[in-house]
């Protein structure tokens, strides 16, 4: 092989998901992430109050996937909002709805680190990617209580007010973590 082969091949990288128009991601970048992903399993996992009709829970880890798509945008609220909330489902007894729980928090933090990072990150986005990602949450969980898990429609209707009152405190929570810390560390909300 040419030298100047050699340091080609040393240049390139893994390809993993990564954000921005750069088609790979820092190892930096999967560090932030498993730790983001660690502290919404720990959170969701420690703050959880059992909800009987569905046999679901009420937690906070919500705070941390709207914190984490604020912060860090689309892709971190996406893959640490649904892998760690999933987690915390099975880590905390509530396995059945593991599958479900990463499509919902996926997508929330998805839609809401997409919303809420728009025009630099105004207040009236963060306050509609809140009720928008809050909106794809509270009805991936309502259609799979209902029609996956057959708790019926009653149950499934009686945990949107529960859902509801969590994705108002996690975003409250997590928009204002997300304020301050962006603040204290302004490289952050680029």
């Amino acid at each position: 092989m040419a030298e100047d082969e050699q340091r080609d091949v040393v240049k390139e990288k893994p390809r993993i998901l990564s954000g921005g128009d750069s088609k790979f991601v820092s190892p930096r970048t999967v560090a932030l992430y498993g730790v983001l992903t660690a502290l919404t399993a720990a959170i969701t996992y420690m703050t959880v109050i059992p909800f009987p009709p569905t046999r679901g829970y009420f937690n906070l880890g919500e705070a941390m996937v709207f914190f984490s798509a604020f912060t860090f945008g689309w892709r971190a609220g996406a893959i640490c909002g649904g892998v760690g909330s999933a987690a915390a489902d099975l880590l905390a007894g509530f396995g059945m709805f593991a599958p479900t729980t990463l499509v919902a928090k996926g997508a929330e933090g998805l839609v809401a680190g997409t919303i809420g990072r728009m025009k630099g990150g105004k207040p009236w986005a963060y306050a509609l990617g809140i009720i928008c990602g809050g909106a794809c949450m509270i009805t991936t969980y309502f259609l799979s209580e209902w029609l996956l898990l057959d708790f019926g429609l009653g149950a499934a209707i009686a945990e949107i007010p529960t859902n509801i009152a969590q994705v108002t405190i996690g975003g409250a929570v997590g928009t204002l973590l997300s304020h301050y810390v962006k603040q204290s560390m302004p490289s952050l909300g680029r």
